[in-house]
C-alpha cells in the first residue's frame, strides 16, 4: 500500500470507495464519486459498504459495482476482496474497524490507499505530511475555523472535505440517488422522527404540536421511517413515532415504500420535517423544501448546501430536544409558502465520526 498524494492514474484505473451504510454516509459517497467520474471518467468503480443502502446502490449510475461487507465475517470479507482483486486507488471515508482493515485487502503493491487504513500488523498506516494529512489527522472538524486552517477548502461542509482529502478540486457535485415512482397518494408534508442518537431526538409533545399545526392547516402528514419491526436495529425515536400514530396525526408509511420510493414520494410533497438522519439527506437532493433539526455545529459539518435546507439549530452544548417549537413552526411557514435559497455550508469531528442516519 502506498499513501495517495494524487498520482497519476491510469485511464481505466479500479477504484474502490469505502462507505458506511448510514443513508446520509451513502449520500456523501455519491458526490465523492461524481468528482472522481469527472476527472477519471473511464475508471470502474466499486462501493463497498452495507446492506442499508442496497436499494440505492445497486443500479446507480455512479458505481460499477455494489459489494456488502460490513457485519460480515473476516474470512467472508477477505473473499470477497479477493475476487475484486487488488484496486488502483482505495478510497476509505470512515474510520470504523471493519472499514481500516479493508484496504489493506483491497491492496497490491502498487495501490494507491487514501484515508483511514490498517498495516499487516494492526497499526494505523501513517498520514501523508502535508495539508492533507494534517487535515485527515485532525479531531475537530465542526471547528469555525475549518476553512481558514485548511485554504484548500472552500467550505466545512463535509462532503467537500472528503472530496479535498482524495485530491480533487473543483465545484462538488451535487449528491445524485435513484429515484423510482412512488404510486401512491402522497401527503402534503412527510415527517421523518427517528434519529441515530439521543441527542438528535425532539420531544414528542413538540412534535404533536408541530403536527397538530399542520392540521390546522388543513394540511395531511405522512411519517416515514423503517418498520417498527426493525426500527431498533439502528434507530431511535419508536416511542414518538408511535405517539403521534396513536394520536391519529399521521399517515404510518413507514416501511411501506423502497428507498427510491420514499425519494419521489418526498419530491412530490410541499415540505418535509425530518432530524439531521437519512431522510433529510435524500429530502435534499430533490427540489422540495426540507425542514431539519440540528445539533450546533454539526449543521456546519452535515447540512447539504444544495437543495432547500432551512435549518433549525439547538444552542451550543444543548440537544436537539432543546430547538423550541416556535422556530420550526416559522420554518414549516417558510417551506410551506414556497423554497427559499439554501443555507450556508456546514462543518466535521473527524472521519465518519458522526453517521448521519
Amino acid at each position: 500500500m502506498l499513501r495517495w498524494t494524487c498520482q497519476p492514474l491510469h485511464g481505466h484505473a479500479t477504484i474502490a470507495l469505502i462507505a458506511n451504510d448510514a443513508i446520509g454516509n451513502f449520500v456523501i459517497a455519491t458526490s465523492l464519486a461524481g468528482m472522481v467520474r469527472r476527472t477519471y471518467p473511464g475508471a470502474r468503480i466499486s462501493l463497498w459498504s452495507g446492506g442499508r443502502v442496497r436499494e440505492l446502490a445497486e443500479g446507480s449510475e455512479l458505481f460499477d459495482r455494489f459489494v456488502d461487507f460490513l457485519r460480515r465475517d473476516e474470512a467472508e470479507v477477505a473473499l470477497l476482496a479477493a475476487e475484486h482483486g487488488p484496486a488502483d486507488l482505495v478510497i476509505n471515508i470512515e474510520n470504523g474497524a471493519e472499514a481500516r482493515r479493508l484496504p489493506r485487502l483491497l491492496s497490491g503493491p502498487s495501490t494507491y490507499v487514501c484515508g483511514p487504513a490498517e498495516l499487516e500488523d494492526g497499526t494505523a498506516m501513517p498520514w501523508p505530511d502535508d495539508a492533507r494529512g494534517r487535515l485527515w489527522a485532525d479531531q475537530c472538524w465542526t471547528a469555525t475555523d475549518l476553512p481558514q486552517r485548511f485554504p484548500m477548502l472552500r467550505s466545512a461542509y463535509i462532503g467537500e472535505i472528503f472530496c479535498r482529502l482524495a485530491g480533487f478540486d473543483g465545484p462538488v457535485p451535487r449528491a445524485r440517488v435513484r429515484r423510482e415512482p412512488c404510486a401512491r397518494q402522497v401527503p402534503d408534508v412527510l415527517i421523518a422522527m427517528s434519529a441515530s442518537l439521543p441527542d438528535k431526538l425532539w420531544t414528542v409533545d413538540r412534535w404533536s404540536a408541530a403536527l397538530g399545526w399542520l392540521r390546522e392547516r388543513g394540511l395531511t402528514v405522512g411519517l416515514l421511517g423503517a418498520r417498527p419491526s426493525a426500527q431498533s436495529a439502528f434507530w431511535l425515536g419508536s416511542d414518538a413515532e408511535a405517539e403521534v400514530v396513536h394520536q391519529g396525526l399521521v399517515v404510518d408509511w413507514r416501511g411501506s415504500l423502497t428507498l427510491p420510493q420514499v425519494v419521489d414520494a418526498m419530491a412530490l410533497s410541499r415540505c418535509v420535517l425530518t432530524l439531521d438522519n437519512g431522510i433529510m439527506h435524500l429530502a435534499a437532493t430533490t427540489d422540495v423544501p426540507v425542514v431539519a433539526l440540528f445539533r450546533n455545529g454539526i449543521d456546519r459539518l452535515w447540512a447539504p448546501p444544495w437543495g432547500h435546507v432551512h435549518r433549525c439549530v439547538a444552542e451550543a452544548g444543548c440537544a436537539v430536544a432543546t430547538i423550541p417549537l416556535r422556530g420550526v413552526l416559522d420554518g414549516l411557514q417558510r417551506a410551506l409558502d414556497g423554497p427559499s435559497a439554501p443555507s450556508a455550508l456546514g462543518a466535521t469531528a473527524g472521519p465518519a465520526a458522526e453517521q448521519s442516519a
